[in-house]
């Protein structure tokens, strides 16, 4: 015999109410709120001598998944043993406080050092660590942290360095780090190299020159790695800025070269669309170009336009994708500077 329709009704809602608290438990556990203890981290650190200000990000539920991040600026006297115990304190708290499998990051910001002009974005030194299951990469230990932070404090308090930028994890090791120093204003060869000869972590560092050359922030930069420029790309990357001028963005690079690359330098110009384009398009291309031999080897020059791209190997022969449409600038060059 079947239960009366009211009773077996109740029993419905009662086991509807049961899987629905057992759901909620469930998740409750899973993101079990632990708001106290990030505040708790951030007002730990907020403490600590050499801290300027801090700022916190924290979530954590359903939807809106777990994170939790922390941003310190320092005071420019802080030293490098502070800033390497705030470094410690974070690793080892969120540990400690049950926010170990929050996704998040460290980030550590220092004054840059004023011998170039200000570029929005680009205001401060900073020190990234990442932490979490997100990015794929396993966090990186108190001691990582700790010597990273040690080794971006030696590089921002040299008189070299205008700005240093460090990453950490960048693989599967979690020590792994990339690092970035834009170099001062009068660095040279010479003070550069002995900046990365006095710290084995800067063995491997991109190093940046950084030209600003107009009052809303477009900049000329020209990275080498894994040694510091010489004074002679110095002067190149000058001369190279000053035919491209102040309205247009221009990347330059040399680095050794990898399977995909043609070359061990590219510089990569952009001119967008004015009515000055197709004018400036021909001066900075055959300008430039006339640069390239400078450098010593072959050198390959991308000038992004409104009509596709101008594509060049100066001193060897470029290899273009398929659907590559050769503008007739891009012809002139090739036939002067080409070897196809």
């Amino acid at each position: 015999m079947q239960p009366p329709r009211r009773l077996r009704a109740a029993r419905k809602a009662a086991s509807i109410a049961c899987t629905t608290a057992l759901v909620w438990s469930v998740a409750a556990c899973l993101f079990a709120d632990h708001r106290h203890d990030a505040e708790a981290i951030k007002k730990q650190i907020s403490a600590m001598p050499g801290v300027f200000a801090t700022d916190m990000t924290y979530n954590s539920g359903i939807g809106v998944g777990k994170r939790f991040d922390i941003a310190v600026r320092l005071e420019r006297a802080t030293t490098a043993d502070k800033a390497v115990a705030i470094g410690r304190t974070f690793t080892d708290q969120r540990l400690r406080r049950g926010l170990g499998d929050y996704d998040g990051s460290l980030f550590v910001y220092y004054p840059t050092a004023g011998t170039l002009p200000k570029v929005p974005g680009d205001e401060e030194s900073v020190a990234l660590f990442g932490f979490g299951h997100s990015d794929g990469y396993p966090d990186p230990a108190v001691d990582d942290v700790a010597a990273s932070i040690a080794a971006w404090m030696h590089a921002v308090h040299s008189p070299v360095a205008e700005r240093v930028n460090l990453n950490q994890p960048t693989e599967d090791d979690p020590a792994s780090r990339a690092i970035t120093v834009t170099l001062a204003r009068d660095a040279t060869q010479a003070s550069a190299t002995a900046l990365q000869r006095s710290d084995p972590a800067l063995d491997d560092a991109l190093w940046t020159l950084s030209l600003v050359v107009s009052d809303v922030g477009t900049t000329h930069n020209y990275s080498t790695s894994p040694m510091p420029p010489s004074d002679t790309e110095r002067a190149l990357w000058s001369d190279i800025s000053a035919v491209i001028g102040r309205y247009y963005d221009a990347d330059g690079k040399t680095h050794p070269r990898g399977k995909t690359d043609q070359t061990e330098t590219h510089i990569e110009i952009n001119i967008d669309q004015s009515p000055e384009a197709a004018e400036n398009i021909q001066r900075i291309g055959r300008g430039v170009a006339a640069l390239l031999p400078r450098f010593g080897h072959p050198a390959a020059m991308v000038v992004q336009t409104p009509d596709g791209p101008i594509e060049i190997l100066v001193g060897g022969c470029y290899r273009h994708q398929p659907d590559h449409r050769r503008l007739p600038l891009e012809l002139e060059l090739s036939k002067l500077y080409e070897k196809c």
